[in-house]
């Protein structure tokens, strides 16, 4: 008995390692294209991330760009406003100057209008001066160097004024004048100094109206005696005043 079951559990023992050994094999054999399968799936799967990772990197690139040129819109549209209110009021200046440059051609216009008048009555004016007659003559006299009147030149101005009477159309010259002594320039600044203070007597003395007088400073020019003689230079020292008027009747 014992020499014929030996050989079956021999028999049985090889029977299950044969068996084992094929299932394994098989097994190996049905899952190695599983596992090529998973390796390639995790390679995929790798390269999907690293894909992944790469494409937020450009999108957050991509973003940036965006908000910097949002960012650069704005600073456009400020600098749009900005421009359109200097050329609002640029035009505004432009409207205001076209409207002074309106008026100012208008008032150019009433100014030659009145200029013109001026002129006609000045023209009139000179034209009636033709007419016009010396009325009455006085030479006052200086001492050298002074531009004060003597008494004697402040009654010989009361009597020409008193000549005047009632006229009411008169004009009177004030000629000043010095001597050759000492420089022209101080010379001519003198005469006029003297001119001057015969104006300033009769207009605020008598009142005689200052529109009605013209004067001048002449300096040494046109002596009325030698410069050499002491009384030539007396005579040369002299302011000469002279009235002329309208004839009774005339206009």
């Amino acid at each position: 008995m014992k020499n014929i079951l030996f050989p079956m559990i021999a028999a049985a023992t090889l029977i299950v390692g044969t068996t084992g050994c094929a299932t394994k094999r098989h097994v190996q054999a049905a899952i190695a294209p599983v596992e090529g399968r998973v390796g390639e799936v995790e390679k995929k799967s790798k390269q999907n991330g690293a894909d992944i990772d790469l494409l937020h990197a450009q999108t957050s690139k991509l973003d940036e760009k965006t908000a910097d040129v949002e960012r650069q819109a704005k600073a456009a549209g400020a600098l749009a406003e900005t421009a359109n209110g200097a050329a609002g009021k640029a035009q505004g200046r432009a409207d205001a100057a076209h409207v002074l440059a309106t008026d100012g051609i208008a008032k150019t216009d009433k100014l030659a209008g009145t200029v013109s008048e001026v002129n006609g009555s000045i023209d009139k004016l000179y034209a009636s001066l033709d007419n016009y007659k010396k009325l009455t003559e006085e030479v006052v006299f200086f001492n050298p160097s002074a531009s004060e009147l003597s008494k004697d030149a402040k009654v010989q101005l009361d009597a020409l004024v008193t000549k005047l009477g009632d006229k009411s159309k008169y004009v009177v010259e004030v000629r000043g004048f010095t001597d050759q002594t000492g420089p022209a320039a101080v010379n001519l600044q003198l005469s006029r100094q003297r001119a001057d203070a015969v104006v300033r007597y009769l207009t605020v003395t008598h009142q005689v109206p200052l529109r009605r007088i013209q004067q001048v400073g002449a300096g040494a020019e046109s002596p009325v005696a030698d410069n050499k003689t002491r009384d030539g230079r007396k005579q040369n020292r002299r302011v000469e005043v002279k009235v002329f008027a309208l004839p009774d009747g005339r206009a």
